[in-house]
């Protein structure tokens, strides 16, 4: 009879683990379906040296829970040259089936600019890049990375 109730025991405690594992799966699935758009640009603070890029972003969650990530980080680079550094080393929660705008600065060098321009009119293309990470927040402190490269090329021939 004592080993039955150890049984059982042991299996509700399994139960409640596999239904929290199971949970934490279902956000880090989440995070990939998340959809970013680029809502504005904005540029400001101007000197001899570059400019200061505010850009809004809107961010939708489809799904069925809430998501949260943190420690975001991004390079972008146009043509191999890198035009900017992004990070925002704050936590966005966004709420299931929700929209929120996050707004980040970047700070843009002239001189990189100039020449990822010329790059793309010697090469009749660009070549844009956007390397980064972020962090999913699990319970207990535990951080699940995400690493992500976006690339896209363009052309005066593409339309």
């Amino acid at each position: 009879m004592k080993q039955k109730k150890i049984l059982l025991v042991l299996l509700i405690a399994l139960i409640i683990f596999a239904s929290f594992a199971y949970y934490e799966y279902q956000k880090i699935t989440a995070v990939e379906k998340l959809d970013v758009q680029i809502a504005e640009l904005q540029a400001s603070n101007f000197t001899l040296s570059g400019f200061t890029l505010e850009i809004r972003l809107d961010v939708h969650n489809p799904n069925s829970i809430d998501v949260t990530v943190g420690r975001f980080s991004a390079s972008a680079s146009a043509n191999g040259i890198k035009l900017a550094s992004i990070n925002n080393p704050e936590p966005i929660s966004i709420p299931k089936a929700g929209t929120i705008q996050q707004t980040t600065q970047a700070r843009i060098n002239y001189l990189n600019v100039g020449i990822a321009v010329w790059q793309a009119i010697k090469d009749k293309n660009v070549a844009w890049r956007v390397q980064g990470t972020y962090e999913l927040e699990l319970p207990f402190g535990i951080k699940y990375p995400y690493a992500f490269d976006v690339q896209r090329t363009w052309s005066p021939s593409q339309k």
